[in-house]
């Protein structure tokens, strides 16, 4: 199933709301947390965006089930250029590959 969550946004009763791009929710006990990033270039992480991928993946952790998985995914042009914080990504998927036959 996929599913569109253009915001989980922060209820007045909540410490923090966040928005994710795109979830994908499988029937193996996986959700890939998408990333949509459309750059010229090689997507570039860094410490602070880092934080926030880890704050939404905790933060979405808390409403399904603690069997269930999530992998962040980056679904970008060009890729994800390696670092100490690319690591974030389970799964890079280019836009290309989405167009293939």
């Amino acid at each position: 199933m996929i599913t569109r969550a253009s915001a989980w946004s922060k209820r007045p009763d909540d410490e923090k709301g966040a928005q994710i791009d795109l979830l994908i929710i499988r029937n193996d006990n996986v959700i890939n947390m998408c990333e949509l990033k459309f750059y010229s270039g090689e997507y570039d992480v860094n410490n602070e965006y880092y934080r926030t991928l880890l704050s939404r993946e905790s933060l979405l952790q808390k409403y399904v089930s603690p069997k269930t998985v999530i992998r962040n995914t980056l679904v970008t042009t060009f890729g994800l250029k390696k670092n100490e914080y690319s690591n974030v990504f389970s799964n890079v998927i280019l836009l290309g590959d989405l167009f293939e036959e």
